[in-house]
């Protein structure tokens, strides 16, 4: 034969199936809207020429699938929502050809739709699909999937929708993050989408760097393993699951002190894991893993964020939902906290946070075996996140009751400075504290509206200073990531906002500064869409690569430090060091001053807080007696 006649046979085979569209069918005789939950058994017969190249095969099955292709299992779909897609070019054949699959519904609405994609030496392309040309039946026979077996006594199989069509839509194609062309960034910057999530790999919420540049990721999800991204020059990044792992779900991740630290689930429950590599391989195994602390707190309001200190000891943030931790250290920098109603309390009318105490959300402070726990400061309402400046200073992002909007005790979502032995005031229902009292510290920025998840510092990226020194915070509803430009003022900071990458949508849940001085952000979270970001200066303005800190306030910080040292201990020394500084007009001053003087004996102070002459300094004398003194005295 020629090649012309050969090219002519090739295309008279492919050819009358490049026009059917591929369908959802199902079994004719059933209820098309609850078919029976029996397995049933389609089948599809075609012939292909000799010189086949490549051949991939997509299977989706409501509610799950196994295909055989000329007799051979070639796969399996187990959840409609993630089609299964095989290469099958080693199993397809010269001439007659038959695709089998037994399909499962598990209630409701049942169908199948499938398609193999094939594609010759010669370049010709054809698919082959799912449609009224199938058959089907009830009933297994020996040999149903080979090409010997006589399927003409089977029926016709009934076309339920068009692929694309409700109710499954498109299930075959790729999923897509929303492109970073229709994204807005601040001037001078550049932002890439570098990948979108597949199906599979879940909806992301938490990401970290590991010592070799690569990213961890982990989707919202038990069922979805966790993911390692390695980035490649002008090319998609490899994405490699950790398959093997029952480490999931986290909201936290953190790579330090040669180890992943997350803040998930995992084999023995919820709390921080420790994986370290022990034999090398550079693979993540669950016997690697080390449970280092039980965290009693599930959902979005749970265990969240993780970072290393500047002390080299782990960080962990959690929602005003989770206990605090077992066995935390008494002498811990927050202690006597209380509900402390000027007023009676309404719970929430639709009961969110009914019954749930102070202390709130907070933040607690391990070494790096998990072996000794503080707690340091709390009252937050469900910050997720949380970092350190370069003069060592924390800072976080806090939510919202969006039930309380337009009530007096509404509080926007805010930026807090998080000092040792800080308390922030959250109290559940109608109790929260205004940020007047005494006793609490005030934001350093109220945002308004809106759903904290990731915040990080620019420290390390290859930003203009101003931006290398910003704290960026993440705003999940309303799809933005802001820049907020600290500036030091007394022993603490104020601050102003401008946007800095806006979109829609733009589910934005973590970011980090990646080792080449870009800002790397991820999308996803509640099932959405998933992708990768990469946000880079491309203005003209210089890049300073000296130190970020600051000398400005450098001495009220320093003060407040040395306070802050005395909290939760007895120290002989405190109270005449920090008393002084009760009479502070810096409200952080004399707040940390109150906290060292509460962390010592009453019997040593109670007289001079009787005595305290100075207005200021008597109120915080007072105050200090009425949090701690006994109720009789």
């Amino acid at each position: 034969m020629t090649f012309t006649g050969f090219l002519l046979l090739s295309i008279s085979i492919l050819v009358p199936q490049m026009r059917a569209a591929s369908s959802w069918i199902w079994h004719a005789e059933d209820p098309p809207q609850e078919a029976p939950n029996d397995p049933r058994y389609f089948r599809y017969t075609f012939e292909l020429p000799s010189s086949i190249q490549s051949a991939v095969l997509k299977m989706s099955s409501d509610n799950a699938g196994t295909a055989y292709l000329n007799g051979k299992q070639v796969g399996q779909c187990r959840d409609w929502q993630r089609p299964m897609e095989v290469t099958v070019s080693s199993q397809v054949e010269s001439g007659l050809n038959v695709l089998a699959i037994r399909a499962n519904n598990q209630g409701g609405l049942a169908g199948l739709v499938a398609e193999l994609r094939v594609k010759t030496k010669e370049g010709l392309q054809s698919t082959f699909s799912t449609g009224s040309a199938w058959r089907s039946s009830e009933e297994t026979q020996e040999a149903w999937m080979e090409t010997s077996f006589d399927d003409a006594a089977w029926a016709e199989v009934a076309v339920i929708a068009t692929l694309g069509d409700a109710p499954w839509g498109n299930v075959f194609q790729a999923p897509a993050a929303t492109p970073a062309e229709s994204l807005t960034v601040a001037p001078g910057f550049e932002v890439e989408r570098l990948l979108s999530a597949q199906r599979g790999q879940g909806s992301w919420i938490a990401m970290t760097f590991d010592a070799q540049g690569r990213l961890i990721v982990s989707p919202q999800s038990d069922q979805d393993p966790m993911l390692r991204i390695t980035l490649q020059d002008d090319s998609v990044p490899q994405v490699d699951a950790f398959e093997e792992s029952k480490v999931r779900h986290a909201m936290g991740l953190l790579y330090a002190h040669d180890s992943l630290y997350i803040n998930g689930h995992g084999p023995q429950g919820t709390g921080l894991y420790r994986w370290i590599d022990r034999n090398q391989d550079d693979q993540w195994s669950d016997d690697e893993s080390l449970f280092l602390k039980a965290i009693r707190g599930e959902g979005e309001h749970g265990y969240h964020g993780l970072r290393l200190g500047p002390d080299g000891m782990i960080y962990m943030m959690n929602g005003n939902h989770t206990a605090v931790p077992e066995k935390i250290a008494t002498q811990s920098p927050h202690q006597h906290y209380r509900e402390d109603h000027l007023l009676p309390r309404q719970w929430d009318a639709n009961g969110h946070a009914s019954g749930v105490l102070a202390p709130g959300g907070y933040i607690a402070r391990t070494d790096p075996e998990g072996q000794h726990w503080e707690l340091l400061l709390a009252g937050f309402r469900n910050a997720y996140d949380f970092d350190f400046n370069a003069d060592g200073e924390m800072f976080t992002y806090d939510s919202d009751m969006e039930w309380d909007w337009g009530t007096p005790w509404y509080r926007p979502t805010r930026v807090l400075h998080c000092v040792v032995g800080g308390e922030y005031g959250w109290r559940s229902g109608t109790s929260k504290w205004p940020e007047y009292y005494p006793d609490s510290l005030p934001a350093t920025l109220n945002i308004g509206i809106g759903s904290p998840t990731g915040v990080c510092f620019g420290t390390g990226a290859s930003f203009p200073e101003r931006y290398q020194k910003a704290l960026y915070i993440m705003d999940w509803s309303y799809g933005r990531i802001l820049a907020v430009h600290l500036s030091p003022r007394g022993a603490s900071y104020v601050a102003a906002k401008e946007p800095f990458v806006q979109g829609r949508p733009l589910n934005v849940s973590d970011m980090a500064i990646g080792p080449d001085g870009a800002l790397y952000f991820i999308v996803g979270g509640r099932g959405t869409q998933s992708g990768l970001y990469r946000v880079t200066y491309t203005g003209q303005e210089p890049i300073p690569s000296a130190s970020l800190k600051t000398s400005k306030g450098l001495d009220a910080r320093l003060l407040r430090h040395r306070l802050e040292s005395f909290h939760g201990k007895e120290d002989p020394k405190a109270i005449a060091f920090a008393w002084p500084h009760l009479r502070s007009p810096d409200r952080w001053i004399r707040y940390a001053a109150r906290i060292a003087v509460e962390s010592q004996p009453v019997a040593q102070w109670q007289k001079k807080a009787l005595e305290e002459n100075h207005p200021q300094g008597a109120l915080m004398a007072l105050l200090a007696m009425a949090r701690v003194g006994e109720k009789n005295r």
